[in-house]
């Protein structure tokens, strides 16, 4: 594995699982320190970063982990609906049964990471299950824009399936939810029901809008960027 990729999958996980937390300061010379590497593939790894949307940097000032704001949330949830559901038709036309095995198997391995309530494993496994929907599509642009929208929703995924929002809306019953959707999607791909499929997808973009922002507004108000001052923070 390359030495840039190397930092950019241990700093995206972090970052991913708050870890990192949004607002946080990045010191490149104590990552570089604490992963053992060189100057280059930090900041390489950092410029990876920038490009999907999960830090921000500021020539001169720094580099921070980036803020998770209510209209970052709902900008990213609309442009994540609409690209899914122009590209469900090219999939429902392109899509090959190898490929619904394939977006099966991943939607066992999401169950039972569920079961194991593994918050990483949910998170990485969902986030496969639609970038494989995308990728079936066989349009190389559409599959590249959800991808890109797809790594930075990750970091809300997570908050979704590692937290509990309300005794009203317990997680178990958003895991239930998130099952018989993506069930019900694998279905509907594999029948060529286009109207359904549609209805599908939106449901289960309101599903993880109900979820993130009752997240946000319970607990967070307007943004969340609180971050520890208080210690040493290790990036190893």
């Amino acid at each position: 594995m390359a030495l840039s990729l190397k930092a950019y999958n241990l700093l995206r996980e972090k970052i991913i699982t708050l870890e990192l937390e949004p607002g946080e300061p990045l010191d490149e010379k104590r990552i570089e320190k604490e992963f053992g590497l060189g100057r280059t593939p930090v900041r390489e790894a950092i410029l990876k970063l920038e490009a999907d949307n999960l830090v921000d940097v500021f020539p001169g000032k720094g580099t921070y982990v980036k803020q998770i704001t209510l209209k970052g949330v709902r900008d990213l949830l609309q442009a994540l609906l609409i690209l899914e559901r122009s590209v469900i038709q090219l999939t429902l036309l392109n899509i090959t049964p190898e490929q619904i095995s394939e977006i099966r198997s991943v939607h066992e391995e999401i169950k039972e990471a569920i079961r194991e309530r593994d918050s990483l494993r949910i998170t990485n496994y969902n986030s496969q299950f639609h970038r494989l929907i995308a990728k079936a599509s066989n349009n190389e642009y559409l599959a590249t824009y959800i991808q890109k929208i797809r790594v930075e929703e990750q970091r809300l995924a997570f908050l979704c399936f590692s937290k509990e929002v309300s005794a009203a809306y317990p997680l178990k019953e958003h895991f239930e939810q998130v099952i018989e959707q993506h069930s019900n999607i694998i279905a509907c791909l594999e029948k060529k029901e286009a109207q359904r499929l549609d209805e599908e997808m939106v449901n289960h973009n309101r599903l993880f809008h109900r979820r993130i922002f009752g997240y946000l507004e319970s607990y967070l108000l307007e943004e969340v960027g609180i971050r520890s001052t208080s210690r040493k923070r290790s990036y190893a």
